[in-house]
C-alpha cells in the first residue's frame, strides 16, 4: 500500500514539472507524446527510488529526468529548461518542509517522531503533494502567456542563483532540525519566507 501511495506522489510531482514546463516553455509535441513522456518519466522516477544507490543520487536523478523530458517536449534555451525544473524543485522543498514541520508543531512532536506515525505522515505528505500541484497549476494559469521565450537570457540566468541557494539552505535546515522539536518553528518560518521570496 505504501508503495502505491509513493508512486502516486511521484505522479503528482511529475504533473507539477509538466505544469511549470508548460508555463515557461513552448510545447513542440502533440498530446499523445506528452502522455507517453509522462508515463516514461513516471517509470523512471520509480526506478530511481527502487535503485536507491545513495541519497544524493535520489535527489539529483529525478530532476535530471524531468529536464530531459522538458528538452524532448518543449522548445527553449537550456537555461530556460533548468530554470523551470529548479523552480519546481524549490516548490517541492518548501511545501514538503513547511507541511511536515507544521504538522509536527501541531501535534507537539519532532519530525523524526512524525515519520514513525505512519498514517499522519502519509496524510501530511499527500496534502503537501496536492498543494504543490495546485501551486504549479496556478503558475501555469498565470504565466502561460508570458513564456521565457520572450524574456532576456541574462535575467533568466540570474534568477537561477536564488533558487539554487534556497535549495541548499533548505536542505541544511531540514537535516539540522529533523531531530529537534524546539527548532522546528524556525524551520517552518524559514521555509515560508523562502517560498514568498521565490
Amino acid at each position: 500500500m505504501t508503495g502505491l501511495i509513493s508512486a502516486i506522489w511521484n505522479a503528482l510531482e511529475i504533473l507539477c514539472y509538466f505544469f511549470l514546463f508548460s508555463a515557461f516553455l513552448k510545447q513542440k509535441r502533440n498530446k499523445v507524446s506528452v502522455v507517453m513522456t509522462f508515463l516514461i518519466t513516471w517509470m523512471s522516477f520509480l526506478l530511481c527510488i527502487n535503485i536507491n544507490i545513495m541519497n544524493v543520487f535520489d535527489q539529483v536523478a529525478p530532476v535530471c529526468i524531468a529536464v530531459a523530458a522538458s528538452f524532448f517536449l518543449y522548445t527553449g534555451k537550456w537555461h530556460h529548461h533548468i530554470f523551470a525544473a529548479l523552480l519546481c524543485y524549490i516548490l517541492f522543498a518548501i511545501v514538503d518542509t513547511t507541511i511536515a514541520y507544521g504538522v509536527s508543531i501541531l501535534r507537539g512532536i519532532s519530525f523524526s517522531e512524525l515519520i514513525w506515525q505512519k498514517n499522519t505522515y502519509l496524510t501530511a505528505v499527500t496534502i503537501a503533494k496536492l498543494l504543490e500541484v495546485l501551486f504549479a497549476w496556478l503558475v501555469f494559469r498565470t504565466r502561460s502567456t508570458h513564456r521565457l521565450e520572450n524574456g532576456k537570457s541574462n535575467w533568466v540566468v540570474l534568477t537561477l542563483l536564488f533558487p539554487v541557494a534556497s535549495v541548499i539552505m533548505l536542505v541544511v535546515i531540514f537535516y539540522s532540525f529533523q531531530d529537534s522539536q524546539d527548532l522546528s518553528v524556525g524551520a517552518v518560518i524559514f521555509s515560508v519566507v523562502l517560498g514568498i521570496a521565490n
